[in-house]
């Protein structure tokens, strides 16, 4: 896990399209989940299931009393946030990929997609 400033993650990620919320939270609380982010890596080791990319913000939120449930991929971690309404409806930033060097068999290649097969995760 890293944390650096959004515009050089996007610039690494600029492949695939991405979207941004920004999170109501009560100051105190952001502080709580700012460094649970900064300390998330030091105690967790990646997993495609059971501790991937939505895993640091689905655990802070969770730490503050937020019922998260189990969300394996970040679309459902949004809808939970959604669903919470810990952002504002209107309150997201769209980063399309860079259509040069998008990659769009990029998910039918990934290892973990033959285990959700069939399964309707996302509603």
């Amino acid at each position: 896990m890293t944390v650096e400033p959004a515009e050089k993650y996007m610039a690494r990620n600029d492949f695939r399209n991405a979207i941004g919320r920004k999170l109501k939270l009560a100051p105190d609380e952001a502080a709580i989940f700012e460094e649970y982010l900064k300390t998330f890596a030091d105690g967790h080791e990646y997993g495609v299931v059971d501790a991937n990319c939505g895993d640091p913000a689905e655990e802070a939120l969770e730490l503050l009393g937020y019922p998260m449930g189990i969300r394996p991929f970040p679309a459902v971690l949004r809808q939970g946030i959604d669903q919470l309404k810990l952002a504002p409806s209107n309150g997201q930033t769209v980063y399309p990929a860079d259509p040069k060097k998008r990659r769009s068999d990029l998910l039918a290649r990934a290892p973990w997609t033959k285990m959700f097969q069939g399964l309707d995760l996302i509603k």
